[in-house]
Parts: structure tokens; sequence; C-alpha cells
């Protein structure tokens, strides 16, 4: 078959044509639909990069957060157990000085008990020493020992009589008024009478009375001074000075 000219130039066109055809209908297009998503493709990774990106920080973030909590935790922990500490050595301080308080307030308790203890079986036998003391004395010799204290009582009288003028300056009779343990015998009155004038310069006006509670003895009364020669009463004073004997003891000790 020879060569043809005309063919060689048609089917030469026709390349041409199928070339622009394909390059304009195919190659194009396709070649565009490429570089879109060659794009698009590129702006999903660059998302996709910053989303990543993003995760990464709010991950650090969250990290982050998440050690800031923990630090708070243990510190939070470990002040609450500091001051869980304090406290209960504070409690433990508390507990400690109301023991020793409360030991010191019953050591001082037993100690006023002991020392009321002690007074009020002083105070006892001083009473009952004092009691023994008067029965004793009323059943020895009941009538030699009024006369005793009587005598006693006048020369008290005689010997200290300024008091009685002090006390008792009025005008007229002075008043005088005697308790007698027992019913006066024949000379008692008389004797404290005497007595009573020479120490005033005037005769008083004597009453007399029965107290039996002053065991032996006699108590005048001037208006307000008392003068007592009676068992009781000298008791009283024995007894007083006791009390005050073991007391300055009680003390001492």
């Amino acid at each position: 078959m020879g060569f043809s000219f005309t063919s060689f130039v048609f089917e030469t066109v026709n390349f041409v044509v199928l070339v622009w055809l394909l390059t304009r209908l195919v190659y194009r297009p396709l070649k565009k639909s490429i570089e879109e998503r060659k794009v698009a493709q590129e702006k999903l990774l660059l998302a996709a990069r910053t989303k990543s990106e993003e995760a990464e920080r709010a991950l650090e973030d969250l990290r982050k957060k998440q050690k800031e909590l923990d630090e708070l935790r243990e510190r939070v922990m470990r002040e609450a157990a500091e001051d869980a500490a304090a406290q209960r050595a504070r409690l433990l301080a508390e507990a400690q000085e109301d023991a020793a308080a409360a030991r010191a307030q019953g050591k001082k308790l037993l100690e006023s008990e002991h020392l009321a203890a002690e007074a009020a079986v002083r105070e006892l036998a001083i009473e009952e020493s004092t009691r023994i003391a008067a029965r004793l004395l009323a059943e020895l010799s009941p009538r030699a020992l009024d006369d005793a204290l009587i005598d006693r009582l006048a020369q008290a009288i005689r010997t200290d009589a300024a008091p009685l003028e002090k006390r008792d300056g009025r005008r007229g009779r002075p008043a005088v008024d005697l308790r007698f343990a027992r019913p006066p015998q024949d000379g008692d009155v008389d004797r404290l009478r005497r007595a009573f004038t020479e120490a005033l310069g005037i005769e008083p006006d004597i009453s007399s009375s029965e107290d039996a509670s002053l065991v032996a003895g006699v108590v005048a009364t001037v208006g307000a001074h008392v003068l007592d020669a009676s068992i009781s009463g000298n008791l009283a004073v024995l007894a007083e000075r006791a009390r005050e004997l073991t007391e300055r003891r009680a003390l001492d000790a």
C-alpha cells in the first residue's frame, strides 16, 4: 500500500483535534479537579493539623490543670493533716492541763477535807474534855468550889473597881444581877454585896437567880459589865485558848 499524503494530513488533523478535545474536555477538567482536590486535601490536612495542635494544647492544659489539682489536693491534705495534728496536740495539752487542774483541785479538796476533819476532831475533843472537866469539878466538892469562886469574884470586885465605875456611872443605887449555879447559902449574897459596896462606894440593889448551866460559881452583871466566876465560863475560856493553840500548831505544821 502506498503513502497517501492526504490520508497523513487527515490523520494528523484528527490526532490534533483529538488531542485538543482531550485537552479541552478531559485533561484540563481532570487537572483542575486534581488541583482542587489537592487544595482541598491540603486544607483538610491544615485543618487536621490545626485541630491536632489545638487538641495537643488542650491536652497540655488539661495535664497542667490536673497537675495543679494534684498539687492543690496534696497541699490541702497536708494542711489538713497539720491542722489535725495541731488540733490534736492542743486538745491533748488542754486535756493534760485539765487533768492537772483536776488533780490539784482534788488534792486541795482532800487537804481541805483533811483539815476540816482534823478541826472537827479537835473541836469534839475540846468540847468533850470541857464537858468531862465540868462534870468532874461539879462532882468533887461543889460547895467548896462555890465558896472558892465566890471569894474569887469578891476579890476581883475589890481589886478592879474602875471598870465598874466607868461603865455604870449613873446616879442612885446601881443594879447588880447575881446568877448562882445552885441556891446560894447564907452569907453568899452578903459577901458579894459588901464587895460591891466597897468598890462602888454605895450599896447596890442586888437581885439573884439560879442557873444550873454554870456548873459551879456565880456570874455578876453590873449594867453592861459581866464578871464571870463560874466553871462554865472558865472552861469556855480554856476551850477557846485550846482552839487557838491547836489552830496555831496546825498552821505551823
